[in-house]
């Protein structure tokens, strides 16, 4: 494949990875991006030993650095958040998702209550990284 193809993909997984976080997608960007760079040193590979090398380094680099780069963040303990306070931003009708504010951080969320939630509302769960809140 031509290097533009390969730089597309880079910036598209980018993309995703903006969507998704983890910082798990970043590492196939980040593969692609290099597959890419290698093709413009004028590197000559097969389609072949393109993908291989887009999967080894993808994997290297996830097996490598992927703890490092999550450990940099805030350290919070999502569970110490049930029961606690939040604040919507926009309302949420009942079964509806939409963001809310807690300590700081804004969080997706799910209103699991019967009534719309515009502003306060408290924590009642925890589905992954989604608040589940209440009014």
């Amino acid at each position: 494949m031509p290097w533009w193809v390969w730089g597309s993909v880079a910036l598209i997984l980018l993309g995703l990875e903006t969507l998704t976080g983890g910082f798990f997608v970043f590492f196939f960007a980040l593969g692609a991006g290099l597959v890419s760079l290698l093709l413009i040193l004028s590197l000559e590979m097969s389609l072949e030993v393109q993908l291989w090398t887009f999967g080894l380094l993808s994997l290297i680099g996830m097996g490598l650095f992927r703890k490092y780069l999550i450990g940099k963040g805030p350290k919070i303990d999502i569970d110490s958040l049930v029961g606690t306070s939040a604040s919507a931003i926009g309302e949420i009708a009942p079964g509806e998702s939409g963001k809310v504010e807690s300590r700081g951080s804004t969080w997706e969320a799910k209103n699991v209550g019967t009534e719309p939630i515009s502003k306060e509302c408290t924590v009642t769960g925890i589905d992954g990284l989604k608040l589940m809140v209440k009014k």
